[in-house]
């Protein structure tokens, strides 16, 4: 079959392909994923769907994407919800960065966001995703 004379199928079958490959490479079914035009789209479908509570908080690093503040600010104004973010000053000191996450955190945190790499400044977070702290 060629893709010219049924593109339709061909762009379906395409998909169906490329989502089989990429639920292969991260240990799902590919049924269950859904590609989307861009990583914003992407973060606000994820936020979108969480069940937060009247109450609950989103904590937030004060260097974050100005897009993903905008997707919590968004999501948690519709659930009832608050977004606040702990102060990362300049210079950085990376060992300081989960303390000062970890100081934030109230009793009605419920989710910890923070990019691996800032937008404003480039700088990299290594300490974030390998911090068992912020796991407990």
């Amino acid at each position: 079959m060629s893709a010219y004379a049924r593109p339709r199928l061909a762009l379906r079958v395409g998909v169906g392909a490329a989502r089989w490959r990429a639920g292969v490479g991260v240990g799902v079914q590919g049924a269950d994923l859904r590609f989307v035009p861009n990583a914003t789209t992407g973060f606000y479908t994820v936020a979108a769907s969480l069940a937060l509570q009247t109450g609950d908080e989103v904590l937030a690093s004060s260097r974050e994407y100005g897009a993903c503040d905008a997707t919590w600010e968004r999501v948690c104004g519709q659930a009832g919800t608050h977004c606040h973010h702990a102060t990362v000053p300049l210079p950085l000191d990376p060992g300081h960065l989960v303390q000062r996450l970890m100081n934030a955190v109230t009793p009605r945190t419920r989710l910890i966001f923070v990019n691996d790499i800032t937008s404003d400044t480039a700088l990299i977070f290594p300490a974030v995703a390998q911090s068992p702290k912020l796991c407990d």
